[in-house]
């Protein structure tokens, strides 16, 4: 007589980490550190976070948080009545906590999205961006306020956009890329694409991203493919890795 198998649950355990908040993570991780000027993970926690670092009879004992947002072992997490790291480092290097809540992170998981929060996005980003992407209002009519209006995306407004080589350049271009498929441009989605090659040698070289450059843009080209059309009923998306136009 054969006897029943019984299953037995998975234990219980972390929750897998999504490899785009590990990217995240670094990302920000580097920002912080770029920023501080400080040159470890230890001299940030120290600088920032010294409670949590215990200096005792046989040496220096620390939970090496920090040391895990740097390999992105460690992902920020907001808890009820708990210090968040991204809060603290913002507070002491104001402006970092905007690499980790970038609207880049959310296309780049796959998140549902619509147009009007990928406009809102967009809107929202630095005057070099929007002064370039919206439409400005006559000198005599910007007291009144006008509706936000888009212009045009053409080449040369894709290449002025890579020129800027910042981050938040990179954030635009990729989030024209999601619009382009929520509006179905091809001609956006090209330029946008085109535009986000050609400033990979600005970005890949900033202090916040250099370490890790190799890594975002991997994630970046399987997240937005190319289009091409061997007819016009039928759509292939292709992925074209950076290195190999950059080689």
């Amino acid at each position: 007589m054969t006897m029943p198998t019984f299953l037995q649950p998975p234990k219980p355990g972390r929750p897998k980490r999504n490899p785009i908040d590990v990217l995240r993570t670094k990302v920000w991780f580097y920002a912080v550190k770029a920023r501080s000027g400080l040159p470890s993970a230890y001299a940030i926690e120290l600088a920032i976070e010294p409670s949590i670092v215990k200096h005792k009879e046989a040496g220096v004992v620390r939970p090496r948080k920090w040391d895990g947002y740097q390999t992105g072992l460690r992902v920020p997490q907001r808890m009820v009545g708990k210090p968040y790291s991204v809060d603290i480092a913002d507070q002491n290097y104001p402006g970092t906590a905007s690499y980790f809540d970038s609207p880049i992170w959310a296309v780049l998981r796959g998140d549902q999205l619509n147009q009007r929060w990928i406009d809102d996005q967009l809107k929202a980003l630095a005057p070099a961006i929007t002064d370039l992407l919206m439409v400005s209002a006559p000198p005599m009519l910007q007291a009144i306020p006008q509706p936000d209006r888009f212009q045009k995306f053409d080449e040369k407004t894709a290449y002025r956009l890579a020129e800027i080589g910042t981050f938040e350049a990179l954030v635009a271009l990729i989030l024209l890329v999601k619009k382009s498929e929520l509006i179905s441009s091809q001609e956006l989605r090209e330029l946008a694409l085109n535009a986000y090659h050609h400033c990979q040698s600005w970005v890949k070289v900033l202090p916040e991203i250099a370490p890790i450059a190799l890594d975002l843009f991997h994630e970046i080209d399987l997240k937005c493919k190319h289009w091409i059309y061997p007819s016009p009923e039928w759509r292939m998306e292709v992925v074209i890795f950076s290195r190999e136009i950059n080689r």
